[in-house]
């Protein structure tokens, strides 16, 4: 996402104040839901369909701008980038368990065969 945002504010400065819908900020959005559903779907864990949980709700809630224009500006911003501290979140706590199950010599396919 980064290497997106980055190139997306450095081109278009910093976008909507959140009171109509930031395009650019949807379009990296679905680059990445579109990213994420395949790697969660495939991945021998949980926490990537946490994270992919997390980038639909980032989402949704652009369309909701939308749908609902006397939604809050700072519900929309809340709902559009609290999902990334969740990502962020389920990925410390995905990684963590991993390397508690390495050093007790656990080990399970990281990937679905089905």
């Amino acid at each position: 996402m980064a290497l997106l945002e980055y190139p997306y504010h450095y081109f278009f400065g910093e976008g909507s104040t959140y009171e109509n819908i930031n395009i650019g900020h949807l379009v990296i959005d679905v680059l990445v839901l579109a990213l994420l559903i395949p790697v969660a779907m495939r991945a021998n864990r949980i926490y990537p369909l946490w994270i992919l949980a997390a980038q639909l709700i980032s989402v949704v809630m652009h369309f909701n701008r939308e749908i609902a224009p006397g939604l809050s500006p700072l519900a929309y911003w809340l709902m559009a980038r609290l999902p990334s501290y969740i990502q962020l979140l389920a990925f410390v706590i995905g990684l963590i368990s991993h390397m508690r199950r390495a050093r007790q010599g656990k080990s399970y396919r990281p990937w679905r065969q089905s």
